[in-house]
């Protein structure tokens, strides 16, 4: 089917999700500024546009997932796949200014709402800063990309502008609908038994937070609110014992931490169970090249323990989320399934509690710009004659 000369194709449960969720009467509209996946980097002496261009051309052209709009079509949304995209590079002339200038121009450009009804729901923007620079800055929807897709497009965006070959194709929206997004045939059966098991006994939502409070939980976080986050930060030494801990268990430092949490929560609060939720976004390694958003939310359950060792309770989360992922993908770990709604009317929060890994790091380390990737914040890192340094941005992603 096609619009015009360009075809059509059925969302992505994601898409059908934010769409249903964006929509609502009830939500914000400072709310689309939190669904904007932003980088910006630095680049001295200057960017050279033609060459930006015509890496930016190709780049859509390989990844039709940046060619995405959504439209109606009897009651129902689809996603039209346009077969050329017009897509330019703005061009902005910010001129010389001091650093706190310079550093909230950038923001305001790189973090501006971005509509899920635009037609266009990619951009790049090239801010020519004077003397201190060029700014390339990248801004995708979070309804066609997630965090690890960011890393693929900035990987490939890198290798077009710097002559570097691309080997094999992208993954397309048609094909990660059909073979990618849920599992098949028995597998599917396998693994919705897996999830039904998984979720016996939910836990209702806590007197923590809203609830507390009397209000609603934003089970459904159709409005928008400022969430509270917990920031941990560990002395270097801390951090050196935390790893070193962490490869004895076979696990992670931020499975080690959120553990603590969770048994903390526990015992403050006196819950026997509290339920929680990882975010893995690539567990199938035909999604390398997939560009497109593969959200996925799978709930666990963490069950207190008043006699077991840290390093007992690291252990069950490990294998609890072991298990989980080999489960994956599947439709019940996505937000707006019929599992979420059979929980949230029994009273349960699905996600209330979850660890949030915002960079795709395994594929930030396999990259042959891992060092870039991996630099922090004003680095610089070299390239040729020219010299890059990310900028940090706080977007609410």
């Amino acid at each position: 089917m096609s619009i015009g000369k360009s075809p059509i194709y059925p969302t992505t449960m994601w898409q059908q999700f934010l769409l249903s969720r964006l929509l609502d009467s009830s939500c914000s509209p400072s709310f689309d500024s939190a669904w904007v996946l932003a980088q910006a980097c630095l680049v001295r002496p200057y960017v050279d546009l033609r060459r930006l261009k015509r890496a930016f051309t190709n780049l859509v052209k390989r990844h039709d997932v940046l060619r995405t709009r959504f439209v109606q079509e009897g009651g129902v949304w689809r996603a039209v796949i346009e077969k050329d995209s017009d897509i330019k590079i703005k061009v902005i002339e910010l001129g010389d200014m001091d650093d706190h200038v310079f550093r909230r121009k950038i923001h305001a450009l790189s973090c501006a709402p971005l509509s899920i009804l635009s037609d266009v729901l990619s951009e790049v923007i090239l801010a020519k800063c004077g003397a201190r620079g060029d700014v390339i800055i990248t801004r995708v929807h979070h309804a066609i990309s997630d965090g690890y897709g960011m890393i693929v497009l900035a990987e490939d965006l890198v290798k077009l502008l710097i002559g570097m070959p691309i080997l094999g194709s992208a993954v397309s929206h048609a094909e990660y609908i059909t073979k990618w997004q849920s599992p098949k045939g028995q597998r599917k059966q396998d693994v919705d038994s897996f999830w039904e098991r998984k979720l016996l006994n939910f836990p209702k939502a806590p007197m923590i937070g809203r609830k507390a409070k009397g209000l609603e939980p934003l089970v459904r976080t159709v409005g928008w609110t400022k969430t509270k986050a917990l920031t941990v930060k560990l002395e270097t030494q801390s951090i050196a014992a935390l790893s070193k801990r962490a490869v004895g268990l076979n696990t992670t430092k931020t499975t080690m931490l959120f553990t603590g949490f969770l048994e903390a929560l526990c015992k403050v609060y006196d819950q026997d169970r509290i339920a929680f939720a990882s975010c893995p976004s690539r567990t199938e390694k035909g999604l390398d090249t997939f560009v497109g958003d593969h959200t996925l939310d799978p709930i666990c359950i963490y069950i207190a323990s008043e006699t077991s060792s840290i390093e007992k309770l690291v252990k069950r989360t490990q294998t609890d989320l072991m298990d989980v992922i080999s489960n994956l993908p599947a439709d019940g770990a996505r937000f707006g399934s019929a599992m979420d709604d059979k929980i949230i009317d029994y009273g349960g929060y699905p996600r209330q509690f979850r660890t949030y890994v915002a960079r795709a790091k395994n594929r930030e380390n396999n990259s042959p710009f891992r060092s870039g990737f991996n630099a922090k914040a004003g680095e610089v890192q070299h390239i040729g004659s020219f010299e890059l340094s990310q900028i940090e941005l706080h977007n609410g992603v």
